[in-house]
């Protein structure tokens, strides 16, 4: 916890001191991004069914959309399935689809000692959830592979980068395109609802995989999957414009729904600049939302069915017993998922069950006691299950298992739901409400036709709402398409709203934090006393900046610091997930700690004070220290991010 530590930069008389440097300072300018010195920018986008890879050079991109397996009945796939398989040693095998078949086919001591992670960006999520839905996500230290082995997420993904580069170069090679490594950009993507720390530790995996040099600027960078998306649907709408008459006007107003597999990220835009003269700006109107509400968790949904039509016990035996057939059943459900509501005039869908399953309930079956048996055979048990307090909703056929479509639509709702509740409630704030006219659908989930059957009509043209529905071609790879562009095209986004209120702790007399309104209990419960200052002091939290705060492209926040003893200044960063309009705030269990940044005072000279300043308008927080007002002496300082847990009273 955070400690009512002297080397803390204490003196709240200079740390109230925060202020916001002019948009088009010369500071600011400075730190805008600039990628010329790449001559390829290569963007991943890990999503949790697919791996999505894009090339740009210049401005031409290319979108890796035919990935070769070693079966030849699957082909080539346009995104490979987020899959990887790491022997007892952590040393990768397969990806994609292979991994799943190579696992398959091995025998059950490999089985045990070798570890198969399938969509292992889902079981990365730590989720913080507020209970309206989950705004914050974090990420887990562990992942679990099929055979029930944990295994550190960082090796996971580390081997999962090295296997992006890895294929990299062998398109590189193929297309004869000779770059060396320090010429590469490499563009990451993430939910827009994941936290400080988990995006660093992305860049920090890409770092450890060998794609990033640290000591090269803005080698990796780190973009919002739906800002990505957004981008993509710009571009094609421009395309679009010489045969539609649809585009965007300066003023329009949109939500945009990245429904991957996982997440389900929902940003609401404002465009700024009218895409008929070939610029691009968006602002947003409210920070970037969602939840755990992707098309994965169906697949939960379908194994709660088995559980509720043979028993949970007998599903967790068969799955310890058989991993690789119990990932086969797995396997064949997201396959049935896919096509569901093809055919509207069936009543009825099927999921194809293994051999090896069927076999396992009916030994089960014969081991059981007359007195214990509900039924002879399976097909009977299946035809008695009683689903959602009806009878007849499902039906065992040789190796289908006939699944009612009323069965099909629960599945599916009960991840859809929450999604269009969260935008009903989006759509009620008045900054949005007034002017939004478009509905944006992309992502892996988006191509479902149900899912783009309710959210239409939920929210289309014939709805109260009358939004028009835009849907991209290839709504799959929009995300990485449009990461790709961020190569290039640095300023797209002009303003951003904050998730969290930002700002450090600071240490003040009980007498300047009762006149600042601090309740009196609060003081007599946390003050302490401090020798060096021959008083009582108690211990608050100054906000930088207040959630739901706009801050513009290049806006930078200015704090002036007192210098403190020792070697060596500390800041203590913490966040809250409330708003604070005061300068001074009492520590609540709101109040998260961050990380930390430590400024040596060797590297910044003598002074009396240091000047710190915040970059909050980009993906990622960035922080920069100078002697007092030497700006050319400005050094990036980097945070040490903590695990995001409530500041210790």
């Amino acid at each position: 916890g955070i400690q009512n530590n002297e080397n803390l930069i204490f003196s709240v008389s200079i740390a109230l001191r925060t202020s916001t440097l002019p948009v088009n300072s010369d500071s600011n300018r400075a730190m805008t991004t600039t990628n010329s010195s790449f001559k390829l920018h290569i963007a991943i986008d890990f999503g949790t069914d697919g791996l999505g890879v894009s090339y740009a050079f210049s401005d031409e991109i290319f979108v890796h959309s035919e990935w070769k397996t070693r079966r030849a009945q699957h082909g080539a796939t346009v995104k490979p399935k987020t899959i990887i398989l790491l022997n007892e040693k952590g040393k990768r095998q397969a990806f994609g689809i292979d991994a799943k078949y190579t696992y398959m086919s091995l025998g059950k001591s490999k089985q045990k000692e070798w570890m198969l992670f399938d969509r292992f960006k889902m079981s990365l999520y730590a989720t913080v959830d507020k209970g309206d839905g989950v705004d914050s996500m974090t990420i887990a230290d562990t992942l679990m592979a099929a055979n029930g082995k944990s295994y550190p997420s960082e090796k996971v993904f580390v081997a999962a980068f090295e296997y992006v580069a890895e294929e990299s170069r062998k398109l590189l090679r193929k297309r004869r395109i000779g770059v060396k490594r320090h010429e590469i950009q490499w563009i990451i993507t993430v939910p827009a609802i994941w936290n400080d720390e988990a995006k660093h530790k992305m860049k920090q995996w890409a770092i450890k995989a060998g794609l990033v040099d640290d000591s090269i600027p803005n080698q990796c960078q780190i973009v919002y999957e739906p800002d990505s998306a957004s981008l993509s649907i710009q571009k094609e709408m421009q395309r679009r414009e010489s045969t539609e008459n649809t585009r965007f006007r300066e003023g329009d107003q949109y939500i945009l729904v990245d429904a991957g597999g996982g997440t389900v990220d929902i940003a609401c835009h404002q465009i700024l600049a009218d895409a008929r003269s070939g610029e691009f700006g968006v602002r947003e109107i409210l920070h970037p939302s969602g939840g755990a509400w992707g098309s994965c968790y169906i697949d939960d949904q379908y194994v709660k069915l088995l559980e509720s039509i043979f028993g949970k016990a007998w599903i967790e035996e068969f799955k310890a017993a058989s991993p690789s057939k119990y990932t086969e059943i797995v396997h064949s459900f997201q396959s049935a998922k896919e096509t569901f509501f093809k055919e509207t005039n069936t009543g009825k869908h099927n999921v194809a069950l293994p051999d090896d399953f069927i076999f396992f309930l009916e030994e089960k079956l014969n081991t059981l006691e007359e007195d214990e048996k509900k039924a002879d055979e399976v097909e009977d048990i299946v035809a008695q299950s009683v689903i959602m307090k009806k009878p007849n909703l499902v039906k065992l056929e040789s190796e289908y298992l006939e699944i009612d479509n009323l069965v099909w639509r629960h599945m599916f709702d009960q991840m859809i739901n929450p999604i269009i509740a969260h935008i009903q409630k989006l759509l009620t704030e008045p900054k949005l409400m007034r002017h939004c006219k478009y509905i944006c659908l992309v992502g892996g989930f988006s191509q479902s036709l149900y899912f783009q059957h309710r959210i239409i009509a939920a929210f289309g043209t014939k709805s109260e709402y009358n939004l028009q529905p835009i849907i991209p071609k290839r709504p799959l790879l929009s995300v990485v398409e449009g990461a790709a562009y961020f190569g290039f095209i640095d300023n797209y986004i002009k303003a951003r709203v904050l998730q969290f209120s930002y700002g450090h702790l600071v240490t003040t007399s009980i007498k300047i934090a009762a006149d600042s309104g601090v309740s009196a209990q609060y003081i007599e419960s946390n003050k302490y006393y401090s020798h060096r200052m021959n008083e009582w002091r108690v211990r608050l939290f100054h906000p930088i900046v207040s959630k739901d705060q706009q801050v513009d492209l290049g806006e930078v926040k200015v704090s002036h610091n007192g210098k403190a003893p020792g070697s060596h200044s500390k800041l203590e960063l913490v966040c809250s997930d409330q708003a604070h309009a005061q300068p001074l705030n009492e520590v609540n269990l709101a109040v998260k700690e961050l990380g930390e940044i430590r400024i040596q005072h060797d590297e910044i000279g003598d002074c009396k004070s240091i000047t710190v300043e915040y970059h909050f308008y980009g993906t990622t927080l960035r922080v920069f220290a100078y002697p007092g007002n030497a700006k050319h002496l400005k050094k990036e300082i980097e945070i040490t991010y903590a695990s995001v847990t409530p500041v210790k009273q």
